[in-house]
């Protein structure tokens, strides 16, 4: 599996956080590099981090205020955790110019030699982000249709409009918005969280750990002084 490859997935998982604003990186299609955003764009960024939050507080006070059984605030633990853990790994309120220097030393470097196992780690990389992005779509389609279909449900912040026996009686109008409020907070939290896990933590490893593997093989053989 190619760096190349790699780079696409990367590329493609940044413009679609880019599109729901949710990280202070973009690829420059100009200078070919990894990139911070506008200034403006860090406040659009930080502006949506006001709303994430304010979403967790009432996905977490429609589970410790509404009276249910204890299989449905699981679910609703369960719903809230999804969006909460990924929040909390990208939690950050400024662009990281090292992370934007640590992807353009990892993918603007000279590739290593080819190593059967090295490349066969770059090929589970890919199907993880495969298989994220595959869950990223999924989980949206299942907060939306949770908010349409069961909006009193805790961990749900529609359910803080149900009333004391648990009927939702604001329209059907209301009840879109907070689906598409579920389905982008999730998807901004989610993004956002993986580009801290998926790129720079494992692809970061994965692409150091072949480079450093270069250098190794280069410094046996007596050729580590013609690494650029």
């Amino acid at each position: 599996m190619s760096k190349i490859f790699v780079f696409r997935l990367v590329k493609r998982h940044l413009k679609l956080a880019n599109n729901v604003h949710c990280v202070f990186v973009k690829f420059d299609k100009i200078s070919g590099q990894m990139t911070t955003i506008s200034e403006k764009k860090q406040r659009i960024v930080l502006t949506f981090m006001i709303l994430e939050v304010v979403t967790i507080i009432a996905k977490i006070w429609s589970i410790a205020a509404r009276k249910t059984n204890l299989t449905v605030k699981v679910v609703g633990i369960a719903m809230t955790s999804i969006t909460l853990i990924p929040f909390l790994i990208r939690c950050h309120t400024s662009a990281d110019y090292v992370q934007v220097q640590f992807l353009n030393f990892i993918f603007l470097s000279r590739d290593a030699k080819n190593d059967a196992k090295r490349d066969k780690f770059l090929t589970y990389l890919v199907l993880f982000f495969d298989v994220v992005e595959l869950g990223n779509y999924s989980m949206f389609i299942v907060h939306w249709l949770s908010v349409m279909l069961l909006p009193c449900q805790p961990g749900l912040s529609s359910s803080i409009l149900c009333s004391a026996d648990n009927v939702f009686q604001n329209g059907g109008i209301l009840k879109s918005v907070f689906a598409a409020l579920e389905g982008l907070v999730f998807m901004q939290c989610s993004l956002g969280g993986g580009y801290y896990i998926l790129i720079i933590l494992l692809t970061g490893v994965a692409f150091l750990w072949k480079e450093c593997g270069n250098f190794i093989n280069r410094y046996k053989s007596g050729t580590s002084s013609q690494i650029e």
